[in-house]
């Protein structure tokens, strides 16, 4: 097999045996056994063998869902969208519902979530940084929602500087009074004393 204007191979496992990855200068990636003399190159891992792989890489539990995905879901892909595609989303029937998802090109598990990393990823993620794929595919829209959280989160601070500012105010106004009253009324008993000790 010729290897023309090849960028370079890189050398994998998968099932107990050893692939080539084929980069050429044009065109995606092809897949060849490595200890063939003529290896048959392929654009992914035939389906049976990454049944077989799928079926291994959970225990306590059957696969429930196999599907291929030409597109990212709401777990899997990156804002940068370097997340190879296709992908093949597996989920299980284990205690844990894991999700696997898997490169088909070279068989390897690429993301795996579990119901309470599911959970984690739209509690925290989601809230934290609207971490939303419908908003990060209109990022302007992104944009927009971001910058009008970060003003109503600065309209509120300032807000609660202005409102504790004018409680320490009113605090120091209180206890300025108390002092002078205090004052007053300290003056007032000496005052008394006195005049009682002169009347003896």
């Amino acid at each position: 097999m010729r290897r023309g204007n090849a960028r370079g191979d890189e050398l994998f496992q998968f099932q107990g045996r050893l692939y080539f990855e084929l980069r050429a200068s044009t065109g995606p990636p092809t897949i060849a056994h490595a200890d063939s003399k003529e290896p048959l190159c392929l654009d992914q891992m035939r389906e049976s063998d990454l049944l077989v792989a799928a079926t291994d890489a959970v225990t306590g539990g059957r696969i429930a869902e196999m599907k291929r995905l030409n597109n990212y879901d709401a777990y899997y892909y990156r804002r940068d969208g370097q997340c190879p595609l296709p992908v093949l989303r597996i989920q299980y029937t284990d205690p844990e519902r894991t999700w696997l998802y898997i490169d088909p090109r070279r068989g390897d598990v690429t993301s795996r979530y579990v119901a309470r990393s599911r959970w984690n990823r739209w509690l925290y993620h989601g809230l934290h940084s609207l971490d939303f794929l419908f908003l990060i595919r209109r990022r302007p829209l992104w944009d927009v929602i971001a910058l009008g959280l970060l003003l109503g989160g600065l309209v509120l601070s300032v807000t609660g500087v202005v409102v504790g500012w004018r409680y320490l105010q009113d605090l120091s106004r209180f206890f300025s009074s108390w002092a002078v009253d205090h004052s007053a009324w300290t003056q007032d008993v000496r005052n008394n004393q006195v005049r009682e000790d002169g009347a003896k």
